[in-house]
């Protein structure tokens, strides 16, 4: 789960440096305390697994900003659809040259860390900061 972990840091760092322009720093905090916009991608990867990214709303604002011209994140589910995107994005970068067998379901609005198995990890950029949890063997109920 170590490599996956490790996977799925290189790929937020080399997405936000590519589409966003924007350098990520790994913060030396470890927390379970996520404020922002979250959201929840459940995947079969070798086993369950669940990405969580959560973004500040500051961050969520350049973001749009960036995408979009405008920086309301209250206006419609664009805020939420963009962190979802983001979310598959990553995952699909880090999984996608590692594991030939792997199952993403669409991203949900978070639920938060339920797990104490996890690995969870703060980051900062240029445009703001984020952060990303994975838990390892989740008991949830896939979607259909």
């Amino acid at each position: 789960m170590q490599s996956l972990s490790q996977d799925i840091q290189k790929s937020a760092k080399m997405i936000f440096r590519v589409f966003f322009g924007s350098e990520v720093r790994e913060k030396n905090e470890i927390s379970d305390n996520y404020s922002g916009i979250g959201v929840d991608l459940l995947m079969d990867c070798d086993g369950r697994k669940k990405l969580s990214l959560f973004l500040e709303e500051n961050t969520v604002k350049s973001i749009m900003k960036q995408l979009t011209g405008e920086d309301d994140i209250n206006k419609g589910t664009i805020a939420r659809d963009i962190v979802s995107e983001l979310a598959y994005l990553i995952a699909v970068n880090a999984i996608d040259e590692n594991y030939e067998d792997y199952k993403l379901y669409n991203p949900a609005p978070s639920q938060g860390i339920k797990n104490s198995d996890i690995n969870s990890r703060k980051f900062s950029s240029d445009i703001g900061e984020f952060a990303i949890a994975i838990e390892w063997n989740c008991i949830f109920i896939y979607p259909q």
